[in-house]
């Protein structure tokens, strides 16, 4: 891993457990590992992560209904798992930016908008969204502190 990203401008994190798969600890693990090797790199890479809404970090965004919702859909062991990938890279003290997608789909891309205020259970983003928004993080200015960053479709 370490090869892979000491010259990188930008790493890009995007790792989860399949839903068919019990949720274990992909997400802490291999965030873990990638925390590790950026920081034996001494590379001043912008780091992404891709995460998911309904964690502990994100739960007052959610309207109260969303929140029973993803709790019941997602599952409190996912939600956890998020929370301890959110919390690996929290105390790394790295300015990386958090994304927090809803639930996604594979409609065509229609644009993607940042979620201020409460996130409805109905939101969505489209996977095409997500990585326009993925590529513009990567050519935008990295943050200078940690970013959380709530999108949907439009």
């Amino acid at each position: 891993m370490f090869s892979a990203i000491k010259d990188a401008d930008v790493v890009i994190t995007m790792v989860a457990a399949s839903r068919m798969a019990e949720p274990g600890t992909v997400r802490s693990d291999a965030t873990r590992a990638l925390l590790a090797a950026l920081a034996q790199s001494g590379a001043d890479s912008h780091l992404v992560a891709v995460s998911a809404l309904g964690g502990h970090g994100s739960a007052d965004q959610l309207s109260r209904a969303a929140r029973w919702i993803y709790r019941r859909v997602v599952g409190a062991d996912r939600l956890a798992e998020v929370d301890r990938q959110e919390e690996l890279i929290r105390s790394s003290g790295i300015p990386a930016t958090i994304v927090r997608p809803p639930r996604l789909d594979d409609r065509p891309a229609s644009g993607y908008q940042e979620v201020t205020g409460k996130a409805s259970s109905s939101l969505r983003l489209h996977r095409e969204d997500l990585a326009d928004c993925l590529a513009d993080l990567a050519t935008n200015p990295p943050p200078t502190a940690l970013r959380f960053l709530t999108i949907a479709s439009v």
